[in-house]
């Protein structure tokens, strides 16, 4: 490494991180002599104390005059590790993949209950010409407690799985608008309703595969995959069949 001030040299006081999805970040100061376009391609001696495999690439630079005509420049080299955060499993099959849930409550018509014929008996509830459900308003001494009632709470979610790859494969929007009730090593979202026979029954929410992320990150690309939950019922399989690519 030349130390001469005419010569572009990388500075001490690097510093480095690695993200929740495996990206890794180093930062490297390089000290650029008066006459040195900051911009140029001279930056060529990269950190060494990084694993070999993470295979670092110049993401992005900025610098700033030194006020003598010479600039420090911080150059920032991404990549990462094939396969990401974890160090087993297949793509996107183990513990490679890192997982993001987002979710909410979101009101859906009351008329898209599973349970909304029970209600209607339950609760005195009558459907309009147009198929909208309205209840019965009680009395003063009994009113109902479903009355005006038009939506109720349902839980809605977006799920995201991450991978770094080397490269991006042909068949990457393979599966888009395919549903199903598991998603890699993601626990399963169920929920409870009457079987009929006086108990209850288990059923397994569903996730509609929606169009990947690809994003490069110096020398690899993170792609994430993701899902969406869900209503109760599931989802139409014969509708969404329509929109896949492969």
């Amino acid at each position: 490494m030349a130390t001469g001030t005419q010569t572009v040299f990388m500075m001490a006081g690097s510093n480095g991180s690695k993200d929740e999805k495996g990206v890794i970040s180093h930062i490297v100061p390089y000290y650029c002599p008066k006459g040195t376009d900051p911009a140029s391609d001279s930056f060529t001696e990269k950190p060494q104390n990084v694993a070999t495999e993470a295979d670092l690439k110049e993401q992005s630079r900025s610098w700033k005059d030194n006020g003598d005509g010479s600039y420090t420049v911080y150059v920032t080299y991404e990549g990462g590790v094939e396969g990401g955060a974890g160090t087993q499993g297949p793509w996107f099959g183990g513990d490679e993949a890192t997982y993001e849930l987002s979710a909410s409550l979101k009101d859906i018509p009351i008329e898209n209950h599973p349970g909304i014929a029970g209600l209607m008996q339950t609760y005195h509830g009558t459907r309009t010409g147009n198929g909208v459900v309205e209840f019965a308003i009680g009395t003063p001494d009994q009113p109902n407690p479903m009355y005006g009632v038009k939506t109720f709470k349902c839980v809605s979610a977006t799920l995201r799985r991450t991978k770094i790859v080397s490269q991006v494969q042909s068949d990457i929007f393979e599966g888009t608008g395919s549903v199903t009730t598991k998603v890699g090593q993601f626990p399963e979202m169920n929920y409870k309703e009457p079987d009929g026979k006086g108990g209850v029954k288990t059923i397994a929410r569903e996730w509609l595969k929606l169009t990947p992320t690809i994003a490069k990150r110096g020398s690899k690309f993170t792609i994430t995959e993701e899902y969406m939950l869900s209503p109760k019922g599931g989802f139409p399989q014969y509708m969404y069949d329509l929109i896949q690519v492969a």
